[in-house]
C-alpha cells in the first residue's frame, strides 16, 4: 500500500510500505542522487516520530516505522542515518548533542559523542570510545572521506556558543604514536568536544 514518507532534506515521497526499508533507502538515494562511499550496508533511518533507529533494514516499512504516515515529529519524519554495529552512528538533521540519546547507542560500547569537521563534513558522531585515532583515520581514508595527508586531529572544548574554545586545543597526529590513543582517553578531558581533521 502506498504511503507518504517525509525524509529530512527532501520533498515528501510516495512509497509502497510492503517493500523493505532497504528498498526505501535505495529509492531515496536514487531520488536524491546520493552516494555513500562507505557502502550502503551502513545506511539506515532514524524515525523521529518514535526516536528509534532502524537496525533491521530487511523489515517491511509498515513494520519498521511507528508513524501512520511517517510524517514524523515536527517536520523531521525520517532522517538518513549511518550505523556500523559497535563502531559508530550518526543521523542527518542536525541532532548534535542529542545524537548520544538515540536508542541505537546502547549497542555501542563506551559511547563518545564528537563533532567531526573535515572537508565538507560537519556532524556529531557517536563512536565506540575504544577506537583509536589511527583506526578512525584509517576508516575515513579507506572510505575516501579524507586524504592521506589529513593526519592532524585537533580536539577542542566547545564554548557556550558551540564554537571551539581555542585555548583548549589538543593536537594529535594519527600516524605517529598519538594514533594509538583511544578516543575515550582524549574525550574524558572535555564536556562538549569538537574535532577538526586537517592536513599535516
Amino acid at each position: 500500500m502506498d504511503k507518504i514518507y517525509k525524509v529530512f532534506g527532501m520533498e515528501p515521497i510516495v512509497f509502497d510500505d510492503e517493500k523493505s526499508v532497504k528498498e526505501l533507502i535505495k529509492f531515496v538515494f536514487d531520488q536524491g542522487d546520493y552516494y555513500e562511499p562507505a557502502g550502503m550496508n551502513i545506511v539506515t533511518f532514524y524515525d523521529a516520530s518514535s526516536y528509534h533507529v532502524i537496525t533491521d533494514t530487511a523489515m517491511p516499512c509498515y513494520k519498521a516505522f511507528s508513524s501512520q504516515n511517517n510524517m514524523g515529529h515536527g517536520s523531521n519524519g525520517l532522517c538518513l542515518a549511518y550505523y556500523l554495529p559497535n563502531r559508530f552512528f550518526y543521523a542527518e538533521g542536525g541532532w548534535g548533542k542529542h545524537m548520544i540519546e538515540m536508542d541505537v547507542v546502547e549497542n555501542i560500547s563506551d559511547p563518545v559523542a564528537v563533532e567531526f569537521r573535515f572537508t565538507d563534513f560537519k556532524n556529531t558522531v557517536v563512536l565506540n570510545g575504544n577506537l583509536t585515532i589511527r583506526q578512525i583515520y584509517n576508516y575515513l581514508l579507506k572510505t575516501t572521506y579524507i586524504e592521506e595527508s589529513e593526519t592532524i586531529f585537533k580536539f577542542y572544548q566547545k564554548d557556550g556558543y558551540g564554537l571551539p574554545d581555542r585555548s583548549s586545543c589538543k593536537t594529535y597526529n594519527a600516524i605517529s604514536n598519538d594514533g594509538e590513543l583511544p578516543i575515550r582517553t582524549i574525550c574524558d578531558d572535555f564536556i562538549g568536544i569538537m574535532c577538526y581533521i586537517k592536513k599535516a
